[in-house]
Formats: C-alpha cells, structure tokens, sequence
C-alpha cells in the first residue's frame, strides 16, 4: 500500500506486510462505522461484507474488508509539490525505515 501526502512537505508512506481478509462481523462493522462518523459515508454489514452506494472507483458493492498487518513501512520524501530539485518549500524529510515484529 502507498500514500502520497499532497501538501509541503509532502511525504510518501509506503506499508508492506501481511494482508488477510477480515470475516468477523464485529470487526467488519466497526470498519463501516468509521466510514460513517469519519467520511459520512453510510454503509451497511451484510454477513462479512460492507455494501454502500458511492464509491465509483471501487466497483460495485459489496465490498470485502482486509486487515493489514506492517512488516515494514518507509517515510520517503514526496514529489507532489516540491520544486525542481525535489526540496519543495516545506521541512525536508528524510528517508526513514520502520520493521515490524509481532
């Protein structure tokens, strides 16, 4: 998975780890509760999957919940934003690495 950060100084996450599928109920609801009080976004649980209508890029409902579960995740400087020598305007940031065990 990757996150590139928009605003200075930008900053690209990158996470790599274990992804499974989550097929507990209670789980599932909590992820379509946050949707709802954070994005306000509705959503609904129908056995171990959440269905919604709105999220055009992501195909047509239902759609599965994954867990992630890092192993590694890197903190690189972003290029969205920056000038021509990639500083940008913002705090530089440096190349960071964080491992994971579990």
């Amino acid at each position: 998975m990757t996150v590139s950060i928009q605003s200075l100084p930008a900053l690209d996450v990158i996470v790599v780890g274990d992804a499974a599928q989550v097929t507990d109920e209670t789980k599932v609801r909590r992820v379509a509760d946050a949707y709802a009080s954070q994005l306000h976004w509705p959503l609904t649980v129908q056995d171990d999957l959440v269905v919604g209508d709105g999220a055009p890029t992501a195909g047509p409902p239902p759609y599965t919940v994954f867990e992630l579960t890092p192993k590694t995740v890197f903190g690189l400087p972003g290029v969205a934003g920056s000038d021509e020598d990639g500083a940008g305007s913002g705090t530089p940031i440096s190349p960071t690495r964080w491992r994971f065990s579990w």
